[in-house]
């Protein structure tokens, strides 16, 4: 038995890659910055964050209790909100979390404004950042912007491919390069196809999907 035949190295590749697809991130909540509302409504648009990020089930999302344990062990107040990248990632280290929400939350009359951005603990990147102003009432703003907002941030994931097509004889040897958010594999496949190759000049076709 040749373990390192092709056959088992493709195997091995596409169980890390289905591994690596499946496997999800951990992410970390952090309080709203808030001007204009109460610290108990900032609090709340917090936790609506927090929910919605849950109902998603692509993270795995740390809960308010767990956060404030783990952070009181170190000496930090979670009601005392980020302001800044750097703290954000102070606190997303001690939480050992993958990615941070780090937010703020403002009101003038009725029009709320809310910036919120995902960021990778690892490389200390935004993932994402986005900006809105909506003049709603806040039944709306919990049942329809905040929804609206998370499915956004998250949109930072993409999935994009580059296939190249390379013929070796008999064999047509399609390598694609798979890409998603950091992780990238390449997952070559063999396959032997006499009736295509017969008769055709040696070519090199490059596509790029996206």
């Amino acid at each position: 038995m040749n373990l390192f035949s092709p056959i088992y190295a493709i195997n091995f590749i596409l169980i890390a890659f289905i591994s690596n697809l499946f496997a999800q991130s951990s992410l970390a909540i952090l309080p709203f910055n808030s001007s204009g509302i109460s610290t108990e409504e900032a609090r709340q648009i917090s936790e609506k964050f927090r929910a919605e990020f849950t109902d998603l089930r692509k993270y795995n999302v740390l809960d308010r209790q767990t956060m404030e344990t783990l952070l009181a062990d170190q000496g930090f107040d979670l009601n005392d909100p980020c302001r800044n990248n750097y703290c954000a990632l102070t606190l997303g280290q001690l939480l050992s979390v993958d990615n941070v929400i780090l937010g703020n939350i403002g009101k003038i009359d009725k029009t709320y404004a809310i910036d919120a951005k995902i960021i990778d603990i690892s490389s200390g990147s935004v993932l994402k950042d986005i900006s809105t102003r909506h003049t709603v009432k806040p039944v709306a703003l919990f049942k329809k912007i905040i929804p609206e907002l998370v499915r956004e941030l998250v949109s930072t994931t993409s999935t994009s491919s580059i296939q190249v097509y390379k013929k070796k004889g008999r064999a047509i040897i399609p390598v694609t390069i798979i890409t998603l958010g950091s992780a990238a594999l390449a997952v070559p496949v063999y396959f032997l196809c006499k009736e295509l190759t017969r008769n055709e000049p040696e070519t090199r076709e490059l596509k790029v999907q996206w």
